[in-house]
């Protein structure tokens, strides 16, 4: 019995030291309809959302997706008539045409924790751009700072490890 109560003590004291991941879903919101040779810029950073370089991880890719549509779509519409898009993100530059599907990529972010996204309509007609989001999630690292939580588990269970022991003693 007074090896399981020790077992479930360092147990418990592991799960309250373990990080849960960072969440990232920041929607801007454009609302706003764009003709040829205009363009978008937004900017996106890691610091924004509390990540620190040098400590915290990212997990996986960031998803960067991108609400538009066709001003003037019909479904008989060719696919050459419709709206050209330049998407560049840094240095990686993505094309598509834009009928009524949002488009959805893997963004990443650069050395220094920002994604730069610009999107240029090269092609008319114009294009209507609604919610524009980024979502991916990070791994907090170890803070200089302990958290109280840990050490307040680690006392329960040697509290209720020493009032254990008194009692068999006293019986």
């Amino acid at each position: 019995m007074k090896c399981f109560q020790v077992v479930a003590s360092v147990f418990l004291f592991v799960i309250s030291t373990c990080a849960n991941a960072v969440i990232i879903n920041d929607v801007r919101a454009i609302n706003a309809i764009y003709g040829s040779g205009e363009n978008i810029l937004l900017e996106f950073n890691l610091a924004d959302y509390g990540f620190v370089e040098g400590r915290d991880s990212i997990i996986g890719s960031p998803t960067l997706t991108i609400e538009m549509r066709d001003t003037e779509y019909r479904p008989d519409k060719d696919y050459w008539e419709q709206p050209f898009l330049m998407i560049f993100i840094d240095f990686a530059r993505y094309h598509t045409r834009v009928g009524i599907e949002d488009w959805v990529e893997h963004g990443f972010f650069n050395e220094d924790g920002i994604m730069r996204v610009s999107i240029n309509v090269v092609e008319p007609p114009a294009v209507w751009f609604g919610n524009i989001t980024v979502t991916g999630e990070f791994l907090p690292g170890p803070s200089s700072i302990p958290e109280p939580a840990p050490f307040v588990l680690l006392g329960i269970g040697l509290i209720s490890i020493g009032i254990r022991r008194n009692m068999l003693r006293n019986k």
